[in-house]
């Protein structure tokens, strides 16, 4: 089965006013969440994206119409192949979760639920 990404957008960088057009996004602070299948194992990274600057005369979303999938899609569009990197890094993170690599042991002479 797949881990299930989420996106959080905590701060939304702005210009006050940019080409005739008030509170124009040019930053998104972000997180990026996965969860395993299970529920039972998260990992995370968080960053921040530039976005491409407005141009005068383009499309344009005033900040009070703007929507979790509106700033998504701007990210996943800045973002380009690294969104990949990021998920591969957090799918590893839970994979080393689910099977670490280091664990620690009671030295095999100590009676089990003893302190050492």
């Amino acid at each position: 089965m797949s881990n299930t990404f989420t996106w959080e957008f905590p701060t939304l960088q702005t210009y006050t006013t940019q080409s005739g057009q008030l509170n124009v996004v040019s930053v998104v602070h972000w997180r990026l969440n996965a969860t395993d299948e299970t529920e039972q194992y998260t990992a995370g990274v968080y960053g921040s994206q530039q976005l491409a600057a407005y141009v005068s005369g383009s499309s344009f979303t005033a900040y009070p119409d703007l929507t979790k999938a509106t700033i998504t899609s701007w990210v996943l569009d800045a973002m380009g192949e690294q969104y990949g990197n990021y998920t591969a890094s957090l799918n590893s993170q839970i994979e080393t979760l689910k099977n670490p690599p280091v664990q620690y042991l009671t030295p095999p002479w100590v009676p089990t639920g003893s302190a050492v």
